[in-house]
C-alpha cells in the first residue's frame, strides 16, 4: 500500500493527510530510526533530566551517576502512572507519585512499598530487571544524543546513520575552544499546523523566500536605508536576494533522507585574534579555520531533526497528529568562544526562528496553506520536479527538488521494509 503513494516526480496527497498513514509512520520511521533526544549540555550533572516525547512515547532524557545519558520510559512500572511532571529538573531518584515506588537514575527499582505483600517468583522486588522502567538504547557523537525505541532489521550505529551529515555537528562542536557546548535557557518552540513532511520539505527551498517573506523583506529594505542598518535588517533582507542567488547555494543529499546547504547569509566567525588563537591551539590551525568560515546554513537529520551550525541553532522536530507538529529550537554557547558571539546567536534566533519574529509566521502561514490545500482533495500532488542545475552540472542547489526526491525515497524504504 504505501509504496504506491510515493513515486519519484510526486507523492499521493494521502500521505499527508491520512491517520493510518501516519501512524504507521510513527511506528516505522521514527520508532526505529535515531531520534534526537538532545545535547548533554541540557543534563550536565548526574540527576538533571529533561522530558521529551519521541515516536509518541514519554521519554526521561537523564543524566546517570556514572555520566552516562539514559533514555527512560516516564511510566511507572506498577501502574502506569507518569513519574516525571516537569518538563525539566533534578532528581537523585524517580518516586512515582500515586504509590511510591522508587526506581534509580538508570531506570532499576530499588524500593517499593510493603514487598512482603506480593508472592510468586515472578513478585515485583527491588533489583530485579523484570521491574525496572523501559529503556531505550541511547548514542552520541559530539555530545548530541540520539535514541532508538525499535531495533530495526538493519540496524546502524548512530555515526554511520548521521553519515556526511555530521558535518554540521562538528562544525558546532568544533567552534568551542574546549569542545565544549552548553545549552541557554528553554527552546523556541512553535507549533505548526501541518503534516511533519511540508515542513522538511522546506529546509532548503531556495524558491520560495521572495514569495513567502515578501511582506518582511520590504520592511527589512525600507529598515536598511540607513547608513549602517542593524544586523538584523540585515538578515531578513538577505531573504529578498534573486533567485540566482539561491541556485549558487550547494545542496548535498546524504543516505537515509539526510541532505545539507550551504549559507546565503555570508558571516565569518572568528574575528576576535584570541578567539581565533585559542581555536588553532585546540584543533590546529586548519580545523579552526574550517570551523570558522566554512558556510553551511542548516542540516536535516531525517526524520526528526535539523541543524543550523552557522548560528549554533540546534531544532528537535515532533509530530503531533497527522496536521500537526511541534517544532523546538536551542541556541547553544560555544564554550570559550567571545560572549559576543553568543549574543548575536541568540539575536538570530529571536530575529528569524521567534514565533513572534518577523519571519517565521510567513512560513507557519505557507506551511498551513499548504495543508489546508492537501486536505480539500485527495489525488496525486506535491511534484519534485525541478532539477535544472542538476541537467546543467550535475550539481544539486536550493532552486532543486532532488533533497525533497531523497526524503521520499527514504520515506518508502522505511515504510514498506524498514531499516
Amino acid at each position: 500500500m504505501f509504496e504506491g503513494l510515493v513515486r519519484d516526480s510526486s507523492v499521493d496527497g494521502r500521505v499527508y493527510t491520512s491517520r493510518e498513514v501516519f501512524a504507521a509512520e510513527i511506528e516505522r520511521i521514527f520508532a526505529r530510526s535515531w531520534s534526537y533526544l538532545g545535547h548533554l549540555g541540557e543534563i550536565p550533572r548526574p540527576g538533571d533530566y529533561r522530558r521529551v516525547s519521541v515516536a509518541g512515547r514519554e521519554l526521561i532524557f537523564i543524566r546517570h551517576r556514572d555520566g552516562r545519558p539514559r533514555a527512560l520510559l516516564n511510566r511507572c512500572a506498577h501502574r502506569g502512572a507518569q513519574l516525571i511532571g516537569k518538563a525539566c529538573g533534578r532528581a537523585r531518584r524517580l518516586r512515582c507519585a500515586y504509590h511510591g515506588w522508587t526506581y534509580g537514575t538508570d531506570g532499576a527499582l530499588r524500593q517499593l512499598p510493603l514487598p512482603d505483600g506480593y508472592v510468586g517468583e515472578d513478585a515485583p522486588r527491588a533489583g530485579h530487571p523484570d521491574w525496572a522502567l523501559d529503556a531505550y538504547p541511547v548514542e552520541t557523537y559530539r555530545d548530541f544524543a540520539f535514541v532508538r525505541l525499535q531495533t530495526p532489521s538493519n540496524p546502524l550505529p548512530l555515526e554511520e546513520f548521521l553519515g556526511p551529515a555530521r558535518e554540521a555537528l562538528d562544525l558546532m562542536a568544533d567552534r568551542s575552544p574546549s569542545g565544549n557546548l552548553s545549552v541557554a535557557g528553554e527552546p523556541l518552540a512553535i507549533v505548526l499546523r501541518c503534516n511533519w513532511k511540508v515542513y522538511l520539505e522546506n529546509l532548503h527551498d531556495g524558491v520560495h523566500p521572495p514569495a513567502v517573506h515578501e511582506s518582511s523583506i520590504a520592511a527589512a529594505r525600507a529598515a536598511a536605508r540607513v547608513d549602517e542598518p542593524p544586523q538584523e535588517v540585515q538578515w531578513v533582507a538577505a531573504n529578498g536576494q534573486p533567485l540566482a542567488v539561491f541556485g549558487d547555494l550547494k545542496v548535498r543529499c546524504h543516505p537515509y533522507g539526510h541532505s545539507d546547504m550551504s549559507g546565503f547569509r555570508k558571516e565569518a566567525d572568528g574575528e576576535d585574534p584570541a578567539y581565533r588563537q585559542a581555536l588553532a591551539e585546540a584543533w590546529g590551525a586548519e580545523r579552526a579555520g574550517q570551523a570558522l568560515t566554512r558556510n553551511l546554513h542548516n542540516a536535516c537529520f531525517y526524520p526528526g531533526a535539523s541543524a543550523h551550525p552557522q548560528y549554533m541553532q540546534m531544532r528537535r522536530l515532533t509530530p503531533l497528529a497527522v496536521d500537526r507538529m511541534l517544532v523546538e529550537s536551542w541556541t547553544l554557547r560555544a564554550e570559550g568562544a567571545p560572549e559576543s558571539h553568543f549574543r548575536r546567536n541568540i539575536r538570530y534566533a529571536n530575529t528569524i526562528h521567534s514565533p513572534s519574529s518577523l519571519v517565521k509566521p510567513d512560513d507557519a502561514e505557507a506551511y498551513r496553506r499548504v495543508q489546508r490545500g492537501l486536505e480539500s482533495f485527495p489525488g496525486a500532488v506535491s511534484q519534485h520536479r525541478r532539477d535544472s542545475a542538476l541537467r546543467d552540472s550535475g550539481t544539486s542547489t536550493a532552486l532543486d527538488e532532488e533533497y525533497v526526491r531523497a526524503q521520499y525515497r527514504a520515506w518508502r524504504e522505511y515504510m514498506t521494509a524498514g531499516r
